[in-house]
């Protein structure tokens, strides 16, 4: 079978890789022109992509993680630095403390066991090219997981020689099938039997999104569609990916402010670059943003923008932020506007000034993303953290 030198071939070439230690990306070309991308850092594989990114993320999100809701995903832009914003949301989301490894570490490991099987299979049809870019990708891919080419190839493997003993090597899981002959399928089938074939043959979703929507596996799922593929009441088509407005960039939140969409929060601080980046921060997410870089005007533009949270540096030239919190604190409209110290430093000292001062809460600096967006959640969405 051709199966066997396309494994071969793949396992000689990741073989190679690990030996070398390779650090970069392997794009794997087929002559339909379909592409697959495998990335490596050390030699070893730690993420892999393919068609079907989104439907793919929304389709283990929603297996391994079903507290993360996909469509409530939002984009916070940054410098796309990498292709692999996938994998740079589930690092984002991990350091959110919203999915945990094992959960990361699954999703991984799924997804290169599918790109791995969909390579397989095409490899059986035509011809595939090997272009090999190195890439310093150490900055970029923050290695969550490292898969062992030599367990999880032949896992993958083993799988597809089962598909295609099954008699289903034509059948793409990514492909979706479709009740093309209604009337006729009708009177060879039980109604039970036609209900719940037209429920789930609308063409909408793929033999993966339905195995996973069923809980049945997919090789279970296609063997029992395949009669009626065969005789021609159901046909399987080619959709497309799925679309996310909110998708695109490398950086995301997984916090989206529906309870209150329209909060307004302030940051008082006189480096022009950290309250632009609050800006991008806040503004992705949801929130209304004031900035106030000059001190001395702090308390008359915090009157006029009433925010429902404020972010306070602590070293300001002529009013420092201990001064400020202070007159905040002792002015009705913010008695009890939770207030955040912004600072370099992280003594004991300062954490128990900014407390007699009245400030809400203590958070160091360099600005960090996911630190900001969840301190924000906790205070503003207190019901939902």
């Amino acid at each position: 079978m051709v199966i066997a030198h396309t494994y071969v071939n793949l396992f000689s070439h990741l073989s190679k890789y690990r030996k070398e230690q390779f650090t970069g990306y392997l794009q794997i070309r087929a002559s339909s022109g379909l592409q697959w991308y495998i990335y490596f850092c050390l030699g070893r594989i730690v993420w892999a992509r393919s068609s079907y990114t989104l439907r793919r993320l929304r389709r283990y999100l929603a297996y391994y993680c079903p507290q993360i809701h996909f469509k409530n995903l939002v984009l916070v832009t940054g410098d796309r630095n990498s292709n692999c914003w996938d994998y740079d949301l589930l690092n984002f989301l991990l350091r959110c403390k919203q999915l945990t490894k094992e959960q990361v570490g699954k999703i991984i490991e799924k997804t290169i066991s599918e790109v791995l099987f969909d390579l397989l299979q095409q490899g059986d049809r035509e011809s595939l090219t090997y272009d090999l870019y190195p890439q310093d990708l150490l900055g970029v891919l923050k290695v969550l997981l490292l898969p062992r080419i030599e367990i999880i190839l032949p896992q993958v493997y083993k799988k597809y020689e089962a598909w295609v003993r099954a008699g289903l090597s034509c059948i793409y899981p990514d492909s979706a099938p479709i009740i093309r002959d209604p009337q006729n399928l009708q009177t060879k089938i039980s109604p039970k039997t036609y209900k719940k074939l037209l429920k789930i043959a609308n063409g909408k979703y793929t033999l993966r999104e339905l195995s996973c929507l069923l809980k049945r596996q997919e090789l279970r799922l296609s063997r029992s569609l395949f009669p009626y593929i065969y005789q021609g009441f159901i046909q399987l088509i080619t959709v497309s990916d799925i679309h996310h407005p909110s998708f695109g960039s490398k950086t995301f939140s997984p916090y989206q402010s529906r309870k209150y969409p329209k909060s307004t929060i302030a940051c008082v601080d006189d480096n022009v670059k950290t309250c632009s980046l609050m800006r991008q921060i806040l503004s992705s997410a949801g929130y209304n943003f004031t900035a106030i870089v000059d001190p001395i005007y702090a308390i008359v533009k915090l009157l006029e923008a009433k925010p429902d949270l404020i972010f306070l540096d602590l070293v300001m030239p002529v009013a420092n932020g201990y001064e400020i919190c202070s007159q905040l604190r002792r002015t009705q409209a913010f008695s009890k506007t939770p207030i955040v110290i912004l600072t370099g430093n992280d003594g004991v000292i300062d954490r128990m000034r900014a407390k007699v001062v009245g400030a809400s809460n203590f958070l160091t600096k360099p600005i960090e993303k996911c630190k900001i967006l969840e301190l924000t959640r906790q205070i503003l969405e207190p019901a939902t953290s």
